[in-house]
């Protein structure tokens, strides 16, 4: 029997080819290259069309649409936007915990001795609700923006990627219950409320309640106080969560793969573009 080659299955993924054609069997090579040929065919016949209409209907990208569905989502829940840098001072990235020993120190895209590409959204919202905890609790804020990572390019994983963070301190009720109707408001805001939670080890919080749609981790939660708030002289109950906006993008258009629905000049919102 014959499989489709490395080469073929990398083409056929680039144009959203359904999963279970990538494991699809063949007698002959011969019959194999024939089939890949015309499907091929099709589909680039299919991309131009879903290009024209793109262009055609004026529309924004998916992952735009799901920042502005969070953000509307969140705000009437009484949380303030609030937009951050994106360079991180290397003090920050070690007020986490993190440090060289820590697998994630190796994924930071350090631009100085003393500044990186913020890898996460964590620690400036920290440092901002120390500023206001001192004349105003509760404290509500989210921040919607990119990240980066030296992460392996793969299915769910992409360098630089968007992440929504909500957090609230110093809640008035029990946080745990605070942090599901976070989760619950920006899935259902989404579109996707069939997910679950699940419990696991995390290096730099200790223990997460993480979000899966699919088995796919969408994000990830935690309730406070934990012992790296004293870094950052955070010493109330609090409840925060952080989503992955690709992620939810991906699954929202039936897409396996986050690449085609991220930052990109070679995807047009999923659709590709070198056809």
């Amino acid at each position: 029997m014959v499989e489709f080659t490395v080469t073929q299955k990398r083409r056929l993924r680039e144009l959203n080819a359904p999963t279970e054609l990538l494991i699809r069997v063949f007698e002959e090579v011969s019959e194999r290259d024939a089939y890949f040929d015309k499907f091929v065919s099709e589909l680039v016949s299919d991309n131009k069309t879903l290009v024209q209409q793109s262009i055609n209907s004026r529309s924004r990208s998916s992952l735009k649409v799901i920042e502005k569905k969070v953000a509307e989502a969140v705000v009437p829940k009484g949380f303030t936007e609030v937009n951050t840098p994106i360079l991180m001072p290397r003090s920050y990235i070690k007020r986490m915990g993190i440090d060289e020993s820590n697998k994630l120190w190796k994924q930071i895209i350090w631009l100085e001795d003393d500044k990186c590409l913020r890898p996460m959204l964590a620690p400036n919202l920290y440092y901002i609700m120390r500023k206001i905890r001192r004349f105003l609790r509760p404290v509500r804020i989210f921040e919607i923006g990119p990240c980066f990572r030296k992460e392996e390019e793969g299915t769910i994983h992409s360098t630089e990627f968007t992440m929504a963070n909500i957090v609230e301190l110093a809640p008035e009720r029990d946080p745990s219950v605070i942090l599901q109707e976070m989760i619950s408001t920006v899935m259902k805001s989404v579109g996707l409320k069939d997910y679950e939670i699940r419990e696991s080890a995390c290096v730099v919080y200790g223990r997460t309640h993480d979000i899966l749609v699919n088995d796919i981790e969408v994000a990830s939660a935690v309730v406070g106080p934990i012992p790296m708030d004293l870094n950052w002289d955070i010493t109330e109950p609090w409840a925060g969560v952080g989503f992955g906006l690709e992620r939810l993008a991906m699954l929202t258009k039936g897409l396996n793969r986050i690449k085609p629905v991220g930052r990109s000049v070679t995807y047009l919102d999923g659709i590709f573009l070198n056809i």
